[in-house]
């Protein structure tokens, strides 16, 4: 009797237990959603999501937005038999199926398919656009397939053809999708979206969905690995990207690349319909300091639209870094940087700045809220304009600002930064501003005023060369109005540069005085030695900016007598930081 009572009782505990797991699930969904309504974009069951604009360029043959629910022509199915099938959310005007129950607190095995009216495919052939998404932030790994009807058929078994066969979600942004429909040119079909080989998580929503025609020939150059900051190099290899959007497969495509009227070319040996391939340009001499135009292009005689056969972008090569600050070495701003907060408002999001901060160090390791950076890394500074609804309208514009410790500059220095707007709906103002006195306020001098700054991370420059051989303080001041965040990373001085004696040391590429290190003889005309312990790299940098040698290990001797007589800064980095000590070679 007791082992039967025993059994009953683990009997009871293992369904309680199964209850409330259920029910802790629930919880962390709803808690997620509490945690999305802290931003001010929120998550997309909790706000509809930006749509992508249908494509227009060509003739459409079918489309549907679902701004109202679909006609009667389009098939739902719930092939798994659970009394859930595709349905039309009306707030957020798309299509939804889901893999769990958030009414009962269960699991679903969704099989459901949503199956197109018949849709003409043209001789010259189609692409298939359309946009999908998944409903949680924390629950995203949604599965779903694209079959094909030849016959035109709304059976199920008439789908044997795959053109995407389960493809698993990876987060719970808004993405957009294109399929070439060429190899049913000249037959009527049905499409069919089947979320399928998933469970658990929360729903796959489906919006914006175009057939579209194409011209025979249509080449487009669409990216390129550019960007608008280089570093000195005499045999860069940049590529351009060419996207195939015509009906035709082209082969031995010439490329082009102009860098300031010097023209080279490159050859894609084969370029498929709707197919994206890289052209890449070797040996291109990026090694004078300055500004150059690259323009990349196609010139093929059949193709039908000329206007996006060409990608222009500039690039301005800078001398190397000589103070950087990454915001990685912890959640505390950099030693010396100093902060000011001169509005009326306060933060809305108090778990990010609890004490209405005007900056801080965000940690992105426990959100994944954060674009990839330029140089990886988990940490940037961040600033608020979305203030708490009490504060009146007289609390904006937002005017904060994070000012850098006193940097001493030489010649030929830039200031460089990595910004974006962490939501690409409210899009962030701010001013980078220098001072040659102090840091109040009154003192500093606007240098470059961005409005609207992207939505994904940018690298910009601002030229300090106005201030040569003079100790300056760089600040970036926030003046959005009602916006939302704004995160700035990765900020340098490239150049030669160093803090003000007796000022702290940047965290990142650390600057030591120059009085740490002694190099022996100098002037030198051949071997030198330096004299530091655990020495990783040294590197001489010339009179422009450029690193002219460089040498790894721990080695403390390094001959020079390849160099041309002038001045020139040894860099020397050991596992203490970096130190500066200028030479001369005779």
């Amino acid at each position: 009797m007791a082992k039967t009572l025993q059994i009953l009782f683990l009997g009871l505990a293992i369904v309680l237990s199964g209850s409330t797991m259920a029910q802790n699930k629930k919880l962390q969904r709803d808690a997620s959603m509490e945690r999305a309504a802290m931003t001010k974009k929120g998550v997309k069951k909790m706000k509809k999501h930006k749509k992508a604009p249908l494509f227009t360029k060509t003739t459409s043959i079918f489309s549907e937005d679902f701004t109202n629910a679909p006609d009667t022509a389009w098939r739902y199915y719930d092939n798994d038999g659970d009394g859930y099938t595709w349905e039309y959310d009306s707030y957020y005007e798309n299509m939804v199926s889901y893999s769990y129950d958030d009414y009962n607190y269960e699991a679903l095995y969704p099989d459901n398919w949503l199956i197109t009216p018949q849709i003409t495919i043209p001789a010259s052939g189609a692409v298939l656009s359309y946009g999908y998404f998944a409903y949680d932030e924390d629950y995203y790994s949604e599965v779903y397939s694209v079959m094909v009807s030849p016959s035109g058929s709304d059976n199920i078994d008439s789908f044997y053809v795959p053109i995407l066969s389960n493809d698993m979600l990876t987060s719970d942004a808004y993405m957009t999708n294109t399929l070439s429909l060429n190899l049913f040119a000249g037959q009527t079909v049905r499409l069919a979206f089947v979320h399928h080989n998933c469970s658990d998580e929360w729903g796959l929503g489906l919006d914006d969905i175009e057939v579209y025609s194409l011209d025979s020939v249509d080449l487009a150059v669409t990216g390129t690995n550019v960007r608008p900051v280089s570093q000195s190099n005499a045999s860069a290899t940049i590529t351009a990207d060419v996207e195939n959007l015509g009906f035709a497969a082209i082969n031995n495509l010439t490329v082009y690349c102009d860098v300031n009227g010097t023209v080279t070319n490159a050859t894609i040996a084969s370029l498929p319909s709707m197919q994206t391939a890289t052209a890449s340009f070797t040996g291109i001499n990026l090694s004078n300091l300055g500004t150059y135009n690259i323009k990349f292009y196609v010139a093929h005689p059949d193709d039908a639209d000329n206007t996006n056969d060409t990608l222009s972008v500039t690039t301005t090569v800078l001398p190397a870094y000589s103070l950087t600050w990454d915001f990685e070495g912890d959640t505390n701003l950099p030693a010396g940087f100093t902060t000011g907060r001169y509005d009326n408002g306060t933060a809305y999001s108090t778990g990010f700045f609890p004490n209405n901060e005007a900056w801080v160090v965000f940690d992105d390791t426990d959100y994944d809220y954060l674009e990839p950076g330029f140089e990886g890394g988990v940490r940037v500074a961040m600033a608020e304009s979305w203030f708490d609804e009490n504060d009146s309208k007289t609390a904006y514009p937002a005017n904060r600002w994070l000012i850098t410790p006193s940097i001493r500059l030489t010649t030929g220095n830039y200031f460089v930064w990595d910004a974006y707007s962490m939501d690409s709906e409210y899009l962030e103002d701010y001013k980078i501003r220098i001072s040659t006195t102090n840091t109040d306020t009154a003192s500093f001098t606007t240098l470059a005023t961005i409005i609207d700054e992207e939505g994904t991370w940018q690298r910009r420059l601002v030229d300090l060369s106005a201030y040569a051989g003079q100790d300056v303080y760089i600040a970036i001041q926030y003046i959005s109005d009602d916006m939302f965040r704004l995160l700035v990373d990765n900020l340098k001085i490239a150049g030669l540069a160093t803090l003000t004696p007796d000022g702290p040391e940047p965290e990142g590429l650390e600057t030591a005085a120059g009085s740490d290190i002694n190099v022996y003889p100098n002037p030198a005309t051949g071997m030198i030695t330096v004299a530091a312990a655990n020495i990783i790299r040294i590197e001489v940098i010339d009179a422009m900016g450029r690193v002219a040698m460089t040498q790894n290990g721990s080695a403390n001797t390094m001959n020079i007598s390849a160099l041309a007589e002038g001045v020139y800064t040894l860099r020397v980095t050991t596992e203490n930081g970096v130190s500066m000590k200028r030479i001369v070679k005779k």
